[in-house]
């Protein structure tokens, strides 16, 4: 059982009973003899460690009952009682174990802590005195060294520490108990952690970290080394270094349910001013413990300054502050449920002096706070209008900013469609003019190679008139040699003039071109032929202006 195999051990107690111990059979205890009372009592502790306390309370009833003597079944018994809220039914059963053995010093101390829970620091003190001062009978040895006791009495002492009028006495008190504690026990990790937190009480922080560090490393799986650096940190005003503390020691050692620690994050979200984190802590230390009145006192002085710091702003800083009406809403709506809680804790605490003192809560303070939180409601509605009328004017704004932002779109809009729509256009028309360019190409080099074959064609029939001619001229000299001499009328007249073309080419008419021609044959120099004039060139290539 010592190696954490609990199952394992509590079949072997079984083996050791010759009874198959299960949960639902262990009720059934066997006859308590002598023999059987040890290995029952391990059984017990075995079923206590795996949380079945029916179980365990079942054996430790059984041996009781046969064995009123057993002290250490009488102690597990009333431990457990306490641990489930019997407190008087446990503190009878350490009172019978005193009777018993008014030596017991485990009874003593148990007796002590149930009242140190209680803050009853007197009582508990005198328990702590009365284990100091036991002698065990036999010669046994005496409890005056005894460093649980030394270390519970410091505890009380550094309890006690701002009681009036004895802060010095205290602290110098507790701080002795702590160094007694480490002289017989140097690592003892709880009387260290006590010297820190001394150290820190006397505003030696440096030093006081130094323990808190080595307490937190010798012992990491102990929470307090952790909340007292938190503490060190909120002294320092390094609110978010302690909430950081704070979470981590919550999360890691109490699995976030420790209400202590609750009440110290919200604190610390208090003193950083981050109101809505401290009432989320709060309402959920309520929730584990709806009985601590401190907490709901905690939680409408939170609401009651979270809403002050909402409508408290000056007109100056509300203008220029992100305050919405909701926030205004919330800030009243936080006001009316701290006045709400006010008029609770004004009901719920006794009028007792020693229920003040147990509950922290002063009666008078409730009162005042009660009467702010009713007089800064009646002045919220200045707020609350204010705000109306400021967010209407807000979302009038911004409603002209969309008309601004639809109309400067609409106009980008329209005016990228008449873009497009001109490019288009632009488009379009050097379309045009490229396909009217390629027609008058088309046609020009057309016409120019219907020349050339019309030139050509001409040419071969020039060539066969000037053979025929030269033919004819050679008979003409025969038959001048043979005839005689021909009249100078008829050798004098000219050839008949061919009849010219109706059309004209592009580049001249065909008479014209005959003309040269014939001159060309006859060997006269002629001269080129003119340039095309800015009509023609304009219509083969198109004008400049088209271009452009």
């Amino acid at each position: 059982m010592r190696v954490g195999q609990i199952h394992e051990a509590i079949e072997c107690y079984g083996l050791a009973l010759n009874q198959k111990t299960t949960i639902a059979a262990i009720f059934d205890v066997p006859a308590v003899t002598e023999a059987n009372v040890t290995v029952l009592y391990n059984l017990a502790l075995a079923y206590e460690k795996l949380g079945e306390w029916r179980a365990s309370t079942g054996i430790y009833k059984a041996i009781l009952e046969t064995f009123p003597w057993y002290l250490d079944a009488l102690l597990r018994l009333a431990v457990l009682e306490r641990d489930v809220g019997n407190a008087d039914k446990a503190t009878t059963l350490l009172d019978q174990a005193l009777a018993q053995d008014p030596t017991c010093a485990t009874a003593c101390l148990l007796q002590a802590n149930m009242h140190f829970a209680k803050r009853e620091w007197s009582l508990a003190q005198k328990k702590y005195e009365a284990v100091l001062g036991m002698k065990q009978p036999d010669g046994g040895m005496a409890m005056k060294n005894d460093p649980y006791t030394f270390l519970s009495m410091g505890n009380i002492f550094m309890s006690n520490i701002g009681e009036k009028g004895r802060y010095v006495k205290n602290m110098t008190l507790s701080e002795t108990y702590y160094k007694k504690t480490l002289s017989g026990h140097a690592q003892n990790v709880y009387a260290a952690n006590g010297i820190g937190i001394m150290l820190a009480e006397k505003g030696q922080f440096d030093k006081a970290k130094l323990v808190f560090a080595q307490v937190r490393e010798a012992a990491p799986d102990m929470p307090d080394a952790w909340i007292n650096l938190g503490h060190i940190h909120m002294a320092e005003h390094r609110f978010g270094e302690a909430i950081q503390l704070y979470q981590v020691s919550l999360a890691k050692h109490y699995k976030g349910q420790d209400v202590s620690v609750l009440l110290y994050l919200a604190k610390a979200y208090y003193e950083a001013k981050r109101y809505s984190e401290c009432i989320t802590a709060l309402t959920k230390g309520i929730h584990m413990a709806p009985q601590e009145l401190k907490l709901w006192y905690n939680l409408a002085l939170a609401q009651e300054d979270f809403a002050v710091a909402t409508l408290g702003e000056t007109s100056a800083s509300v203008a220029k502050s992100s305050r919405t009406m909701a926030d205004v809403q919330r800030a009243i709506s936080d006001l009316q449920r701290a006045q709400r809680i006010y008029a609770f804790l004004d009901v719920a605490v006794p009028a007792e002096t020693s229920s003040k003192k147990a509950h922290q809560i002063e009666m008078d303070k409730v009162r005042d706070h009660a009467k702010f939180c009713h007089e800064t409601l009646e002045k919220a509605s200045v707020h609350l209008e204010f705000e109306r009328q400021r967010e209407e004017k807000r979302k009038a704004d911004a409603e002209n900013r969309r008309r601004m932002v639809m109309m400067l779109e609409d106009e980008q809009q329209a005016q990228l469609v008449a873009q497009k729509e001109r490019e288009a256009a632009l488009e379009l028309k050097r379309a045009q003019m490229l396909k009217a360019t390629q027609e008058r190409l088309k046609a020009a080099s057309e016409a120019w190679k219907q020349k050339e074959a019309d030139h050509a064609s001409k040419t071969v029939k020039k060539s066969s008139k000037k053979r025929k001619a030269d033919v004819s001229d050679d008979e003409d000299d025969e038959d001048d040699d043979v005839v005689g001499a021909i009249p100078a009328a008829a050798a004098s007249s000219p050839p008949p003039a061919k009849k010219p073309k109706a059309t004209d080419d592009l580049f001249g008419s065909e008479s014209e071109h005959e003309d040269d021609e014939r001159e060309t044959i006859h060997g006269t120099n002629v001269s080129p032929p003119r340039e095309m004039d800015d009509k023609q060139h304009a219509e083969l290539f198109g004008s400049d202006s088209d271009d452009d």
